[in-house]
């Protein structure tokens, strides 16, 4: 199917205006955005994206001419009490943003309105035919299509609730209901995201489209140093928080100790819940595994962490596609990862990876150890992953896939 430089008439070209919840890098929705943008921008598409604030994004896409504006917007979701921690409690203004309570989501909710002329003036000078929302956390790209009588494209990447502990501000029904009407199209990024949410807008209306992958290596391996001895190397890449389930790594650790092996743990990650990273600290320590278990921080880029070790772990309790799976399979490694959400659609059992039950430790534990054991079938998993991924993820296939929906999206616009 030809999509590639799509014509909205004779004399001028697609126009889509992208919104995005973040002008960061560091997550798997920026980057992904990141990918789609640059892949249509060589289809011959024309993008504009639209930032709440300045950021690496917002430098990263004008330093490849990727046109970028700056318009001050909130979300319509903030963090439950018990995810935000203490994420918030140093500034006002962030509270304000990503808090739960009743005030916060009341404030919240009227900036959003307030930011819909902006936005739609924004969209309206570019003359923008599509408006794409990249993740559920925002609706005022939403509000504004429909203000500009434009078709909305959403594009849906997380769960909100089970992975993040996102709370919508008008409730989950209003909120999705309105997700519903504002919308011509929904893309959910894994078969795991679209079943939550296909009850509330229907079969046809929500897409899987799985977003690209891309991996290269950077020279940054004098941060993973690897001790004399060491029989089996790991690493977990993700925020540090619950949701992420670093404690199931941590605690493997000690059961690889425990069965006589010498394993070094790597946790790559910044701190979303600062009360989880206290939690790990001590968890390491009175197991007496500082010798084994690093905190590396976070970073741009963790692809040289996995390319350093024998085995990635991905222990997330609900992780909507997996990205960090994903990659992992790229740098050739076997994954161990849990039993929950995208991954199953990500690890087939013993062909490019081992999978185990969250909070199951001792079995993830075992898998590690049978990896370790077997290092013919852990570089044969390994190699089955690379050569599974890298045609599937692909930046050219993820724009190809968005762009013949947004071609059905406008086609239909017209037919009405």
């Amino acid at each position: 199917m030809k999509c590639a430089r799509y014509q909205i008439c004779e004399d001028r070209v697609l126009k889509i205006c992208f919104v995005s919840h973040s002008a960061g890098r560091g997550r798997g929705a920026e980057k992904s955005l990141l990918d789609l943008v640059e892949s249509l921008s060589r289809m011959g598409i024309e993008c504009c994206v639209v930032l709440p604030y300045k950021g690496p994004l917002f430098e990263e896409l004008r330093y490849r001419g990727i046109e970028v504006v700056r318009t001050p917007f909130t979300w319509w979701m903030g963090y439950s009490r018990s995810e935000l921690g203490e994420f918030t409690k140093p500034r006002i203004i962030r509270t304000l943003l990503f808090g739960s309570s009743i005030m916060q989501r009341t404030v919240r909710t009227i900036l959003h309105l307030l930011t819909v002329p902006l936005m739609a003036l924004v969209i309206r000078m570019r003359h923008c035919d599509v408006i794409y929302t990249n993740t559920m956390t925002v609706c005022v790209g939403a509000l504004s299509a429909r203000l500009l009588r434009r078709p909305h494209v959403w594009h849906i990447r997380e769960f909100g609730r089970e992975d993040f502990g996102l709370i919508f501000d008008l409730g989950e029904r209003v909120a999705l209901r309105l997700m519903d009407l504002l919308s011509s199209i929904i893309i959910a990024n894994s078969q795991a995201v679209a079943s939550k949410f296909r009850p509330f807008f229907g079969s046809k209306k929500v897409k899987v489209v799985y977003s690209s992958v891309t991996a290269k290596r950077k020279n940054v391996m004098n941060a993973f140093p690897v001790p004399k001895g060491t029989d089996v190397r790991c690493v977990t890449v993700g925020s540090i928080s619950k949701s992420k389930g670093q404690e199931d790594a941590v605690l493997a650790t000690a059961e690889l100790r425990r069965l006589g092996l010498q394993p070094i743990l790597w946790i790559v990650g910044g701190t979303v819940d600062q009360d989880y990273e206290r939690h790990l600290h001590l968890m390491v320590r009175d197991l007496g595994l500082q010798k084994f278990v690093r905190f590396v921080g976070e970073m741009d880029d963790a692809f040289e962490a996995m390319l350093r070790v024998d085995v990635v772990l991905v222990c997330s309790r609900s992780e909507a596609l997996g990205r960090v799976t994903i990659e992992g399979m790229l740098a050739g490694k076997p994954i161990v990862g849990t039993r929950s959400g995208g991954t199953l659609e990500l690890i087939r059992e013993g062909f490019n990876g081992l999978l185990y039950n969250p909070g199951d430790y001792r079995e993830l534990a075992d898998k590690i150890c049978y990896l370790h054991d077997n290092p013919g079938e852990a570089q044969r998993m390994g190699e089955n992953g690379r050569e599974w991924a890298q045609p599937r993820f692909s930046q050219t296939a993820f724009a190809t896939k968005v762009l013949c929906l947004l071609r059905e999206v406008l086609h239909s616009k017209k037919d009405v």
